[in-house]
């Protein structure tokens, strides 16, 4: 088994992480598209609500307003479940890469940077969507066949990175709203007030939502082709059709 101080990787047969992965991207899904509907309610209503009056600053008004005390709920839960699912996708990714290298398959991305590249600054724009697109392609020549997954990984990557721009976004923008209400009076903040941060969160919330299905698609696709090579090269003690395991090219 490869670990940060060992040498080789070894072909783990796909099972428990995929499902995990994708199981946590769809319950992620399911608490992001809720959230875009009620923003969409919320900005194209004329409701009007009441700030705590009994605070004394801005940060303390907006903080308990009963339209942003729900909407910083509904944050706070897509936060967690988007660590959570962040969390198994990085599993599953690294070690499908790591499979990868121990089939000698044709990937130049190593199961390290597969993770590290999603925290790179600028290079996380589309390095990510580049690993997918490899291990793609290399779990397919592990099955014998050809990758044309490249609409595939467009489709998710496009509605994953727009949504996650367009949310941070939405949400700067809102809470900038409710800092300039506040500001200027304790007393009400109208759906008129913030609905401009609400459409741009709606919108970014439902793409990230929508990015869930390829997002799944892919992972799939990954383990079938990654489970049926598995019989081809042997199953996990002889990878590669009983090839010494290829050494780890990101600690050499």
């Amino acid at each position: 088994m490869a670990t940060a101080f060992g040498s080789t990787y070894e072909f783990r047969a796909p099972g428990r992480t995929g499902r995990v992965a994708a199981w946590t991207v769809a319950a992620h899904a399911l608490i992001l598209a809720p959230g875009g509907v009620v923003a969409m309610i919320l900005a194209s209503g004329d409701g009007e609500w009441d700030l705590d009056p009994s605070t004394t600053t801005a940060g303390g008004a907006w903080a308990t307003g009963p339209v942003i005390g729900p909407m910083r709920i509904v944050y706070a839960v897509q936060a967690v479940t988007a660590i959570v699912a962040m969390i198994a996708w990085l599993t599953w990714q690294s070690r499908a890469t790591e499979n990868a290298w121990a089939a000698r398959a044709p990937i130049a991305v190593t199961p390290g940077w597969a993770v590290f590249w999603w925290f790179t600054p600028f290079a996380n724009m589309g390095k990510p969507a580049g690993a997918i697109a490899q291990l793609l392609r290399a779990s397919s020549a592990m099955a014998g066949g050809r990758s044309r997954d490249g609409a595939l990984v467009a489709v998710w990557w496009t509605t994953f990175l727009v949504g996650q721009v367009l949310s941070f976004v939405g949400y700067v923008v809102m809470m900038g709203e409710v800092f300039s209400v506040a500001g200027a009076s304790f007393e009400t903040v109208r759906a008129a007030d913030i609905d401009e941060g609400l459409w741009i969160s709606a919108a970014g919330m439902l793409l990230q939502a929508a990015s869930a299905w390829p997002a799944i698609a892919i992972v799939r696709a990954i383990d079938r082709r990654q489970t049926g090579a598995q019989v081809d090269i042997g199953g996990p003690a002889a990878p590669a059709a009983g090839l010494p395991h290829p050494p780890r090219p990101d600690l050499g």
